[in-house]
């Protein structure tokens, strides 16, 4: 602070970052910009797979890279879209058993209903009981079917 007189004045310091160059910004200002109302059903698949298997018994590249792909052919959505979430060595029961086992939970706006659901369903616990090295009668799924005004990215409302 420097005194000038009767009058105080202060200086500051900042500086504007062009976010045009940043490539992240870039990436989701590009995907964002291709959506509107009318394409929102078309994206933003979102499998969650929560599993007791000790994170060292597990290929976890492999493992995200599996699960993307799967959710990708069975909702028939682009898998530049898709986001996973693993979580391992998280304490479980299953069947009254600590056995080793794993949730599965897809939300979606569209795509998530009865004609595709059995198809999801097979993809995505096979795809995990490979990944986790269980066996798929210890995977339990959920699908949810998300409305787009529930939905956001990159800050904004899909729907």
């Amino acid at each position: 602070m420097v005194q000038l007189g009767l009058m105080d004045c202060s200086v500051q310091t900042s500086f504007v970052v062009n976010t045009s160059s940043v490539p992240v910004y870039q990436y989701i200002k590009r995907i964002f910009s291709k959506l509107n109302r009318s394409v929102a059903k078309d994206v933003m698949p979102f499998v969650h797979v929560t599993s007791n298997v000790p994170k060292t018994d597990v290929d976890v590249p492999k493992a995200l890279r599996a699960l993307s792909n799967a959710l990708s052919d069975a909702l028939g959505k682009p898998e530049a879209y898709v986001m996973v979430q693993l979580d391992l060595d998280m304490p479980m029961i299953f069947q009254a058993s600590d056995a080793p086992c794993a949730f599965i939970h897809i939300r979606s706006i569209g795509r998530i209903g009865p004609d595709l659901n059995p198809k999801t369903a097979a993809s995505l616990t096979a795809t995990a009981a490979k990944a986790l090295k269980l066996p798929s009668d210890r995977v339990f799924l959920n699908l949810d079917d998300l409305d787009a005004t529930n939905w956001g990215m990159a800050g904004n409302i899909l729907g």
